[in-house]
């Protein structure tokens, strides 16, 4: 059953919807935020609680918290720029 309380077959579920990886809600794909990091959606709700994601420091992109690398500046920055800068920092 999708947000819209209607059934659909798997295929045509999974083109609109998707399920928050957190709560387990069922939302609109296109309201939802992928992280790339664990490959899965979650919802609104769930993506601004910063128990969940935090906001790299170098691009300003939020991303799950258990990705986060932290400097010994207490700078908190994505895998991403981590790699890219990594002669910058000391985890």
């Amino acid at each position: 059953t999708g947000a819209d309380g209607y059934p659909y077959c798997n295929e045509c579920f999974y083109t609109l919807f998707d399920i928050c990886t957190q709560c387990g809600e069922v939302e609109y794909i296109d309201d939802m935020y992928f992280d790339k990091y664990t490959g899965t959606y979650y919802c609104p709700v769930c993506w601004e609680d910063e128990s969940i994601t935090c906001t790299c420091d170098i691009c300003g992109n939020d991303f799950v918290r258990d990705y986060a690398m932290t400097t010994i500046n207490r700078h908190t920055v994505c895998p991403d720029c981590y790699k890219r800068n990594k002669e910058h920092y000391d985890i």
